[in-house]
């Protein structure tokens, strides 16, 4: 048997320092992932917790408020925009209240239309109930909810009724096609607003063919339709689509044709040529009757 030379396993010095290091390397890339796991996570619940608790404690104190009516609503800090809490009645609240009490102007319109329905709140905490109001801006509103008394409500009917009877008095007929924006709110229950929609409707359209259409615009509700119905004239005059040289976004800008619509109308010309009259529109079977009858004195088959 050979004899084991020492010799054979000496390492250098060099060789020593590179296994050590070697080593530590090892032990620290085992124990960095540990320690960065277990710090990340322990973060993540107090972040966590912090977040779960803070709302909370905001609500429970918010609704303790209305059980006592004792806290300061100035005290409760909840994550509104700028805001400035003033008394206000919904049933007369306008759009600039409306954005400074930090409602958006959606909402606005949602309580717009419940009026304009005839719709009425009788007590703060109706106002909860109007859609798209979030829970926490409704309570801090609530304090400042004032609903006018019951007289104070029949002297403001009264108020508008006589303006509206003056503004009756003054309208003259209006013919809807020729019509102005200023024009249009000569007439009773239409404001700026609506009179700019029923001109871009009109426009998009490319004329009104019947007094009918104008309840389409959105705004006006039946109850507004009928009041003016009386004082409007049509006289037909429209601009025709031409169907068979129109590409698929510029039937798409009709207020009566969809995307869809508009796609199909397109993809068909391509595979027949053209579309010959309204009867093969309707033999496709893709279209309602209903829409043939309302779309059919735009279209233009040449």
């Amino acid at each position: 048997m050979e004899k084991l030379y020492t010799e054979d396993l000496y390492l250098s010095k060099k060789e020593r320092m590179g296994i050590i290091v070697l080593l530590i390397i090892l032990i620290i890339s085992m124990v960095i992932p540990y320690l960065w796991n277990h710090n990340l996570s322990r973060k993540n619940k107090i972040e966590s917790s912090v977040q779960n608790t803070a709302p909370q404690v905001q609500i429970e104190k918010t609704s303790k408020f209305w059980q006592t009516k004792k806290i300061n609503p100035h005290s409760i800090k909840l994550p509104f925009k700028k805001m400035e809490l003033i008394k206000f009645d919904p049933n007369t609240l306008d759009l600039n209240t409306a954005k400074r009490l930090g409602i958006s102007e959606k909402v606005f319109n949602v309580l717009d239309h419940f009026r304009q329905k005839g719709g009425r709140f009788r007590k703060p905490n109706d106002f909860k109930k109007l859609y798209g109001l979030k829970e926490e801006l409704f309570l801090r509103l609530l304090p400042y909810i004032e609903i006018a008394s019951p007289s104070k409500s029949q002297d403001l009917r009264g108020i508008q009724t006589n303006e509206f009877t003056k503004k009756v008095r003054n309208t003259s007929v209006l013919e809807i096609n020729s019509a102005s924006e200023e024009m249009w709110i000569e007439l009773p229950g239409i404001g700026s607003k609506l009179a700019e929609r029923i001109v871009k409707f009109k426009n998009a359209l490319g004329g009104f063919y019947s007094i009918s259409q104008i309840k389409e615009v959105f705004g006006i509700n039946d109850s507004t339709f009928n009041i003016i119905k009386i004082y409007l004239q049509c006289i037909p005059t429209v601009t025709l689509l031409k169907l068979n040289s129109l590409d698929e976004d510029e039937l798409d800008q009709h207020p009566y044709i969809n995307t869809k619509q508009a796609r199909f109308i397109v993809n068909y010309r391509r595979q027949h040529e053209r579309i010959r009259n309204l009867d093969e529109l309707r033999l496709t079977g893709f279209f309602k009757e209903e829409w043939i009858t309302k779309i059919q004195k735009y279209l233009d088959f040449e």
